[in-house]
């Protein structure tokens, strides 16, 4: 299974990488393939909007599930959201505690994951991840 994480662009924030890093390596020790879309625009040297927007697109159209680490200040990230919930994507939102997530963002979600610590993320995933069925792709 193709995922694709909406994780806040960490330019030069540890915190949001290691974040990044920890939604990677759990979606790999489940089996599946993780899309990070800022690390993925990066990598490609894609510096306008004309330019990532359709492949970001394209690459969600190949994607099994889409999951969101939600933040008031994502910005960019509800554009994937978007995209993701027009082509029908199961959509998983993660959060801390106490953060109160937007109705649209609530409306879009297939599943609320909270979260207090890395650890904690990395197991409550792992959990949705072995009692999540797809067919395959």
């Amino acid at each position: 299974m193709k995922v694709f994480l909406v994780v806040k662009y960490s330019r030069g924030n540890d915190e949001l990488a290691e974040l990044a890093d920890t939604l990677v390596t759990a979606t790999q020790r489940a089996g599946h393939t993780p899309f990070v879309g800022w690390r993925e625009i990066r990598t490609r040297h894609l510096s306008t909007g004309h330019e990532w927007m359709p492949f970001i697109k394209t690459l969600l159209s190949t994607c099994d599930l889409l999951i969101l680490v939600y933040e008031e200040s994502l910005r960019g990230g509800f554009v994937e959201l978007g995209m993701a919930y027009a082509q029908s994507l199961p959509i998983w939102v993660l959060s801390r505690p106490g953060q109160s997530i937007s109705n649209s963002v609530q409306g879009c979600a297939e599943k609320i994951i909270l979260y207090e610590s890395l650890d904690e993320l990395s197991h409550r995933l792992l959990k949705e991840y072995r009692h999540y069925k797809t067919e395959p792709s």
